[in-house]
């Protein structure tokens, strides 16, 4: 149906002869051929027969008159067409023409020797319906996290290693998983995915750790991936560190040579 259809001329006709209920008389009339109709042949109805589908409840055959005059049907009564039905409705219009090939793809899909024997088989146990597949196809379930552990030796789980210590130094009662695998799959990310070095993310480990605002902040390398940004450019514009003093000169802040030296 056309969205012009409220502001077309011929609607309007027919609502200043019928009322303003001809409007809704004239989409129960449409929906009824779409489903019953779908070729737009009304051949074998009569006058009552088009006003019983419109739900006309006025004066009889007068809403069939006006659907004739209007032309939004036309013939001779009993061998009637919906004018035009092809044109404005053509997916109703195509309905049985699409369903004769999904059948004869699915006819084709399911019969036997096309593709391997045991692929046959598995298809025609797994559902003994010849409907097509559903389109569009179902959103595909998303790919599992990593199950294998990482190796203790690799670069990700040292990093790891490093934040899970360090975070644990700082809160002795903070929550560290007893794997730390998935960590580090976070962490393996920021190196593969991220394309941040293994120097980068250790700075920024020992550098956020020391901070008095970010180390009861960052307490997970989900955590540290989704900040990283935002600790790399406040440890790159030199601001030091929330603690006030350090404990000692290892666990003093670093400073602008030390990032470059990390970085060269």
């Amino acid at each position: 149906m056309a969205v012009s259809l409220p502001t077309h001329p011929k609607a309007f006709k027919l609502m200043r002869r019928c009322g303003d209920r001809a409007f809704y008389n004239l989409i129960r009339f449409w929906a009824f051929v779409a489903q019953n109709h779908p070729d737009g042949d009304l051949s074998g109805l009569e006058a009552d027969d088009i006003e019983i589908a419109c739900d006309w409840h006025g004066d009889a055959t007068s809403m069939y008159q006006a659907l004739l005059d209007l032309r939004f049907i036309e013939g001779p009564e009993g061998n009637l067409r919906v004018h035009d039905w092809e044109d404005h409705n053509g997916y109703a219009f195509h309905a049985k023409e699409r369903s004769e090939k999904a059948k004869k793809a699915a006819d084709a899909r399911w019969k036997p020797g096309n593709g391997c024997s045991e692929h046959n088989r598995a298809m025609l146990q797994a559902s003994p319906s010849n409907a097509p597949s559903p389109i569009p196809s179902p959103i595909p379930s998303p790919i599992p996290f990593r199950k294998e552990p990482f190796c203790p030796n690799s670069v990700a789980f040292g990093l790891t290693e490093l934040l899970a210590e360090k975070i644990k130094a700082n809160n002795p009662k903070a929550k560290i998983p007893a794997s730390l695998d998935r960590w580090a799959g976070e962490i393996d990310k920021m190196l593969r995915l991220d394309k941040q070095s293994a120097d980068e993310i250790r700075a920024v480990i020992e550098w956020c750790q020391k901070d008095s605002f970010w180390s009861v902040n960052i307490l997970s390398a989900g955590k540290l991936r989704e900040k990283f940004g935002q600790l790399w450019g406040k440890m790159n514009n030199g601001k030091p560190a929330h603690q006030s003093q350090p404990s000692s000169a290892k666990d003093k802040p670093l400073s602008i040579e030390d990032i470059r030296r990390l970085q060269s």
